[in-house]
């Protein structure tokens, strides 16, 4: 985050920092990297990043956008620089083509019969970071043939100068970027340091970052080793890392300066919210009540236990006492209820606790996941949830309101979800903050 930013109490939705945390920058063999197309808009919803939860892009933006806290700027801003966290967020798992539909209408700065229709009128800052992103992605491209009859490359050099000249190109991070890089290069090997001095130090350009050189040095590393077939030996260049690593700081530098546009911030409030939306290994599912009878036993009686029907919006059908301490209701004020009646607030991440409930019942497993949740007296806290599956049940007398009850069959026809268990744990800050982005 640049200095002199405010930062901001929401913290960024936990399947967004999941996923900018496993980000990479692989330099492939031309042979293994598919060429680009304009997808057809339907396409961007299609499933993307199947680890965290298997949205689609649409709803990565949407997500992010839901969470923004930027009073100072319109919707529409917002949505636009939703649209470059998610792009960039996509790049960084492979995705090029869902990212290219996503920046491409913010990048033309006239009307071009590319992306579905006319461009968006975008203000400069969003203009320039359009375009970065928009170079990058042509990078990613690499050797194969892209828009205009060019390579990637070679679009990837038209996008990185039209970022340098479009009006906005002063408010983006470079001067980060080329701080990150050097001490990389410094980091790295000689031969690391001798190609950033040279590019960066011994050159006339005024600019402190200029995307192409690091283009070229990935189109270098390609070159020196595609003479020899993938299956026989893997890129092996005394730069390779450094290509990589760098392109990945570019991404990283260039998301904080969205996130920072929307009003987050990328300091997380504890190390365990980088986890996000998960799905528990199979020696964690035994952790959670698999009946009713479970859920009230004195096994979980040190547990804040809270059964809801399976159905949306998940009814709460019973809480028990350590539920009730850590959230300040009793059975009677919760009853029938849902979380979103009883715990969320300004800052709930609802998109989230939605996404993981869907991936529960979609893959009948349990999963677990965090919420900024509020007690009755108004008391903000994290809540780290892991929720599971019950199924049928023969005995629910005197433990659930049948008036609540609720059932969900399976296609299959295998056994019946009843009802959706939860424990809650309210996470303690901790000092030793983990960096999202």
């Amino acid at each position: 985050m640049e200095e002199g930013c405010s930062l901001v109490s929401s913290p960024l939705p936990c399947l967004v920092a999941d996923a900018i945390s496993t980000m990479h920058w692989p330099l492939d063999r031309p042979s293994s990297v598919q060429q680009m197309k304009l997808l057809p808009l339907h396409a961007l919803e299609t499933p993307v990043l199947p680890s965290w939860g298997e949205i689609h892009a649409l709803e990565l933006v949407f997500l992010i956008t839901s969470q923004a806290r930027n009073p100072k700027q319109s919707h529409k801003r917002n949505e636009h620089w939703a649209q470059i966290a998610a792009a960039i967020i996509l790049l960084g798992h492979g995705y090029a083509d869902h990212a290219h539909n996503l920046v491409g209408p913010l990048s033309f700065q006239n009307d071009l019969p590319y992306f579905h229709g006319p461009a968006v009128i975008a203000d400069p800052d969003v203009l320039a970071a359009a375009s970065f992103v928009h170079a990058l992605i042509h990078r990613r491209e690499g050797p194969h043939p892209s828009e205009f009859g060019t390579t990637g490359y070679s679009n990837s050099n038209f996008w990185g100068s039209a970022t340098l000249r479009c009006g906005g190109e002063e408010s983006l991070p470079l001067s980060s970027i080329r701080l990150r890089v050097r001490q990389l290069a410094h980091d790295h090997s000689k031969a690391a340091e001798e190609w950033f001095d040279s590019n960066y130090c011994c050159s006339t350009m005024v600019e402190d970052w200029d995307p192409r050189p690091l283009t070229a040095l990935c189109e270098m590393v390609l070159s020196a080793t595609s003479t020899f077939p993938q299956q026989q030996q893997q890129i092996s260049h005394p730069l390779q890392d450094l290509a990589q690593q760098a392109a990945l700081v570019e991404l990283h530098v260039l998301l904080e300066h969205a996130l920072t546009h929307l009003g987050y911030d990328r300091i997380h409030e504890s190390t365990q919210l980088r986890l996000g939306i998960r799905l528990l290994p199979s020696k964690d599912q035994g952790k959670l009540p698999t009946t009713l009878e479970e859920a009230s036993s004195q096994s979980f009686c040190d547990d804040a236990v809270v059964v809801t029907t399976a159905n949306q919006p998940h009814k709460i059908v019973y809480v028990n006492a350590a539920w009730v301490e850590l959230c300040g209701y009793t059975p009677e004020m919760a009853m029938g209820k849902t979380f979103s009646m009883l715990l969320h607030g300004q800052e709930s991440n609802t998109a989230v606790a939605k996404l993981a409930s869907k991936q529960c019942l979609g893959t009948r497993l349990s999963h677990q996941f965090y919420v900024v949740n509020y007690t009755a007296s108004g008391e903000r806290f994290v809540n780290r949830i892991t929720m599971g599956p019950i199924y049928h049940s023969s005995d629910t007398k005197g433990l659930v309101n049948s008036e609540h009850c609720s059932t969900l069959r399976h296609a299959s026809g295998s056994p019946q979800i009843t009802y959706m268990v939860a424990i809650l744990k309210k996470l303690v800050h901790e000092t030793n903050v983990a960096i999202a982005a």
